[in-house]
């Protein structure tokens, strides 16, 4: 009995803690589901994050604490719910007091449950009040009826600035964190009140190739359906993770090719979000538009016009090259049935902008080799013979924008897509057409960009998206040059050498079609193994037409600039280069006065090869541009 008595406050104690551990009368308890966070993208601005879900129930008659009958309620439970995110949330709001397109599904309602979907009634939106940007609140919901003891909660449409979130560290991607609180007339016991509903990654790597072009030949100057364009670029898209490229809505099987309506639960791998049956609510989940890509290119040379392939070139699907928007054998369940491609839209990417397209067929000249500077090569068709029409785009301020609209992007298969780039233009180097100076540049990013980081309504768009990338150098313009080389030249006591630079571009009528230039030539003094003087000196402008020619030995102090006498000089070579083509030179060596001794001979020409390289090779192994080769 002494042992008992002992052992009776251990006893009490144990009681206490399982009735401690069994929910109060008339108390909900709310558990989340096992949730599984999508991938969103870093770029994102208005990324869907994954659904939260709740079940809340009175206590287990078949739990732990023991047989405790269902406990049902006399009158309606009425609660608030409010979630908190770790960045803004983003979902459309539909009118200035903060209702959102945002949704609370009650027992998981869908067009086929009884009773149905239906807005107000167990699908409510939520609300963004003005000033709060992370946070979505539900009030007075009527969660559980009056005579029930369980419910299912699905909040769905939340939408979240991604570009926003944490970072992630150390190889593990960001993460985006949302926090539930519920409140009402009754206690409820919330067993999870945090969870992550997304991770972050980023969702576009890309690529371009280059290329050096001279400023004095014409590139692409005209047009029609058998014209070849050539000297084209190329732009290389590729997802971050296999479902960065979205369409506007599902149509993919099994869900009966449409997302309208849609069912709780289902991930349908889309820009848009929880479709509501009426198209009345058509503002509720829809996006504005599927992924977009954007090329923003700056630095555009004066006078160059820049067109665009009207739809993908190139393809890829898991590294693989495919022909864009071909037919697939034998899809992956779930993967469209023809491989993914994309066309032009506008620049602003909010509806679609008709261009006057100047070649509806014809074919991209090497395009097989240049797209191969990514390490693929693509079939003959959609590749090397690519005939999907170029359009032009309008240039502002040396600034031009192109966008394309994905289409048939697959869930399953990390993609990617290459659009073709050309300029065109008609030179006149006299007028610095097209311009020298810094390379053309491709931005390329998803479309469209913003600045609109918080909520918004239907005047911003959805998707919309930060820039994360730099630019990429595709056309750089270098001048025109004749390079001459004076093999022996000298100013040595009692000698001097005269040198004439004729600039021959000017040849109508005996030719036409070649551009007049004009330009300075530098001269480039050589002797002694040393570059003498360091600073060379310059001509005055050469005019298309004209001959400048001066005396080493006394220069030309009344040239603007002057040139300076190159004296002491006693044997060396000389290389002039001149700011245009079809420069041709002349010396002539004698002693002072002409008693003794004069020797004349024409100058050399170096080819002008683009990579500004001087190889060991004969003139016939230049290629094309490169100078007008009569070897002296």
């Amino acid at each position: 009995m002494a042992d008992l008595r002992k052992f009776m406050p251990v006893l009490a104690v144990l009681v206490l803690l399982s009735v401690a551990s069994v929910p109060a009368f008339g108390q909900l308890t709310c558990a989340t589901t096992t949730g599984v966070p999508p991938l969103v993208r870093a770029e994102g601005i208005t990324e869907l994050v994954g659904d939260i879900v709740y079940v809340c129930a009175t206590p287990d008659p078949d739990g732990p604490q023991g047989p405790i009958p269902p406990q049902t309620f006399a009158t309606d439970i009425v609660v608030n719910i409010q979630i908190f995110l770790n960045t803004n949330v983003t979902s459309r709001l539909l009118n200035s007091a903060g209702l959102s397109e945002a949704l609370l599904l009650i027992n998981e309602p869908s067009a086929t449950t009884v009773p149905a979907i239906s807005l107000g009634l167990n699908a409510l939106q939520g609300t963004i009040p003005p000033g709060v940007n992370n946070s979505v609140s539900w009030l007075g919901v009527r969660l559980l009826p009056a005579g029930s003891s369980s419910v299912t909660v699905r909040i769905t449409n939340v939408r979240a600035n991604a570009s926003g979130a944490p970072a992630g560290v150390g190889g593990i991607p960001g993460q985006i964190n949302a926090f539930i609180s519920i409140s009402g007339s009754t206690s409820v016991s919330l067993q999870q009140v945090s969870q992550t509903v997304a991770f972050v990654q980023p969702g576009l790597t890309t690529d371009a190739t280059a290329l050096t072009l001279q400023q004095c030949f014409g590139r692409n100057t005209t047009f029609g359906s058998s014209v070849n364009i050539v000297d084209v670029t190329f732009l290389r898209f590729n997802e971050g993770f296999a479902t960065a490229f979205k369409p506007r809505t599902s149509t993919i099987p099994p869900y009966d090719k449409e997302q309208r309506p849609s069912i709780p639960g289902v991930s349908y791998n889309s820009e848009s979000g929880f479709l509501l049956p009426s198209l009345v609510n058509d503002a509720i989940g829809l996006a504005d538009a599927p992924t977009r890509l954007q090329s923003a290119f700056t630095n555009v040379p004066n006078g160059a016009r820049v067109f665009v392939s009207s739809v993908a070139v190139g393809a890829l699907n898991g590294g693989t090259p495919v022909i864009p928007g071909g037919a697939r054998t034998a899809p992956p369940s779930g993967s469209p049935s023809s491989w993914i491609s994309a066309s032009l839209v506008s620049a602003s990417g909010q509806t679609s902008r008709t261009f006057a397209p100047f070649l509806n067929s014809g074919s991209i000249t090497g395009a097989n080799a240049a797209i191969s500077a990514f390490g693929v090569t693509f079939p003959t068709t959609g590749g090397l013979g690519y005939t999907g029409g170029w359009t032009e785009i309008p240039v502002s301020g040396n600034a031009a924008t192109a966008a394309w609209s994905i289409a048939n992007s697959d869930p399953s298969g990390q993609e990617g897509l290459i659009f073709a780039v050309a300029i065109g233009y008609v030179p006149n180097p006299a007028a610095n057409v097209p311009s020298i100076g810094a390379p053309m540049a491709a931005t390329m990013s998803f479309n469209p960009l913003s600045s609109v980081t918080v909520a918004a309504d239907s005047t911003v768009p959805i998707p919309r998206f930060v820039n994360t990338s730099q630019p990429r150098n595709i056309y750089t313009i270098v001048a025109c040059v004749t390079n001459l080389l004076y093999p022996f030249v000298t100013t040595a006591p009692g000698f001097d050498t005269g040198i004439a630079i004729s600039n021959t571009s000017l040849d109508t009528p005996v030719f036409t079609g070649t551009p007049a230039q004009n330009g300075t030539c530098a001269l480039y003094f050589y002797r002694d193994g040393a570059l003498n003087p360091a600073t060379p000196p310059v001509t005055p402008t050469i005019a298309a037409g004209s001959t400048y020619s001066f005396s080493m030995a006394t220069g030309d102090p009344a040239a603007t600039p002057p040139v300076p006498a190159i004296t002491g000089f006693n044997r060396g070579y000389l290389i002039a280069r001149c700011a245009f083509q079809f420069a041709h030179g002349y010396a002539f060596v004698s002693d002072l006065g002409l008693n003794r001794f004069a020797q004349s001979y024409i100058a050399l020409i170096i080819p002008d090869r683009v990579n500004n390289v001087r190889l060991p090779d004969p003139n016939t192994t230049a290629p094309g541009g490169s100078g007008e080769q009569l070897a002296k």
